[in-house]
């Protein structure tokens, strides 16, 4: 399911590969962390890093080659889709500290987070 669009705004050769950097949804910025998920064009790939109203995703040659990122550039739209993981895991924890006595330690232990 694609959550949103998100717009490549820079791509940088680095080591042998590039590193993409995109604007990010306002209301996707608590699902999109740094070494957490996202699929974008349908291709699963980790997050280098996270920031206000951004992120970076780092391309090895491999994937470049095997996927449409190897032409894809500034000023084009990918679909983006934020990790199951993360969804699930806010919205357990939403549930849980609704009115609930649990701390946040034991919530982070529960979830292994």
């Amino acid at each position: 399911m694609v959550d949103a669009t998100a717009l490549i705004v820079a791509k940088v050769a680095e080591g042998q590969g590039h590193r993409l950097s995109l604007d990010l949804p306002a209301a996707l910025e608590r699902f999109i962390v740094e070494k957490g998920y996202v699929a974008l064009d349908g291709v699963s790939l980790t997050v280098a890093a996270a920031g206000e109203g951004r992120f970076e995703i780092a391309l090895i040659p491999e994937t470049s080659l095997r996927t449409t990122f190897g032409c894809k550039g500034p000023g084009d739209l990918v679909n983006l889709e934020i990790d199951p993981v993360a969804r699930y895991a806010l919205g357990a924890a939403a549930s849980y500290s609704r009115g609930s006595d649990v701390s946040s330690d034991e919530l982070a232990w529960a979830y292994e987070i």
